[in-house]
């Protein structure tokens, strides 16, 4: 049977793990474009960390990444990004 996936709110003890999910998602397109740098990509992370719309992904037990909701307009939502750590990923989940 597959791994439940599930969207959470996020807590203050999740930054940091969803910062490194997100660093080695982005880090080789940033390297790319000489725009990656540790310390930017923390404090652009910080900003957005406390938006209400910020969800963290679960498979099963393990955190997988996180989403962002954000109200482009009365009565809508629109996903402003989504980071996703492929080796947090079990098997079972990656089939279903």
């Amino acid at each position: 049977m597959a791994d439940t996936w599930r969207l959470e709110p996020v807590s203050e003890a999740d930054f940091e793990p969803l910062l490194a999910i997100r660093i080695e998602v982005m880090r080789e397109h940033l390297e790319r474009v000489f725009r990656y740098e540790p310390s930017r990509a923390r404090r652009i992370f910080r900003e957005h960390f406390a938006e209400q719309g910020l969800r963290r992904i679960m498979i099963g037990s393990d955190l997988a990444g996180c989403v962002g909701f954000r109200s482009a307009r009365p009565r809508s939502r629109s996903i402003r990004s989504i980071w996703r750590g492929a080796t947090t990923i079990s098997a079972s989940a990656r089939r279903s």
